[in-house]
């Protein structure tokens, strides 16, 4: 029972760590004022899951950033009525449905939750010129190192920890299925 109890608690972290937005924060000044975009990517088929993370930035500031999680109830701990699809959407909405009402309250972001038969799909647009940041970094699975008076993101930084983290820099937008 308590392994249960522990792979159920392992897994919800994971779920949070999965809806989070991995950046990293500084307070440097732009020595470039170039236009980007930089995609990221991380594919665990055996947790199943599927993290795609697009960053739009200009010099080294992210002004905004799209998110797309897919994640199986299987790897959120939800076996019960495994069976019976509709049984496991109830289940998983019952778990992620007040995360989700976290993140529609804060202004410059939009998050949108969709249950299929297998798990959850999650899309989650942060804009980054509208969005306070010290208000994202108490939004829970936020992956954020930042001081009381950060006012930007940082694409650099960003993109090392994502790498660290086990994400791939993907090439042209070009997702793996």
């Amino acid at each position: 029972q308590e392994e249960i109890k522990m792979k159920k608690n392992y897994s919800l972290k994971l779920f949070l760590t999965l809806l989070t937005v991995f950046v990293s924060v500084i307070l440097s000044s732009c020595t470039t004022k170039k236009d980007g975009v930089a995609y990221y990517q991380r594919i665990d088929q055996t947790n199943q899951y599927d993290i795609r993370l697009t960053y739009y930035y200009t010099g080294d500031t992210v002004t905004k950033q799209n998110t797309e999680n897919y994640i199986s109830y299987k790897s959120l701990g939800i076996t019960e009525g495994k069976e019976n699809a509709e049984d496991q959407k109830k289940a998983a909405q019952t778990k992620v449905t007040a995360l989700s009402q976290e993140y529609q309250k804060v202004k410059g972001v939009k998050e949108k939750l969709v249950f299929d038969e297998k798990g959850i799909k999650e899309t989650v647009e942060i804009d980054y010129d509208k969005a306070n940041i010290e208000e994202l970094s108490k939004l829970p699975g936020m992956g954020m190192s930042s001081g009381k008076n950060t006012k930007r993101i940082s694409m650099k930084l960003s993109g090392d920890m994502l790498e660290k983290n086990g994400y791939k820099k993907i090439e042209n937008g070009k997702f793996e299925e």
